[in-house]
């Protein structure tokens, strides 16, 4: 099989504004070649609560504004497997 398997750094921040209702949270993050550690651009980032497809830029960077709470995240690109992760 000549995939590799993605690696995922993701950190997830949660900002609050003034108000209660106001807060935000923001998951943002880096897709990497497990092996070479290389960034990795055009990976499709599905969160699925949200059904919203994000792609990665040209250093495998993603962000996207969401409510608090519990995300499944799934990264694919046609040159590695699948990866999975919970925020």
């Amino acid at each position: 099989m000549l995939n590799k398997v993605c690696s995922l750094f993701v950190i997830l921040s949660l900002s609050t504004g003034l108000f209660a209702d106001a807060a935000k949270g923001k998951i943002f993050g880096i897709v990497k070649d497990k092996e070479s550690m290389q960034p990795v651009k055009k990976a499709q980032v599905f969160i699925i609560e949200t059904q919203t497809i994000l792609e990665t830029d040209d250093y495998g960077n993603f962000n996207i504004d969401l409510d608090p709470g519990k995300y499944n995240i799934i990264i694919t690109h046609q040159k590695f497997d699948t990866t999975y992760a919970t925020m």
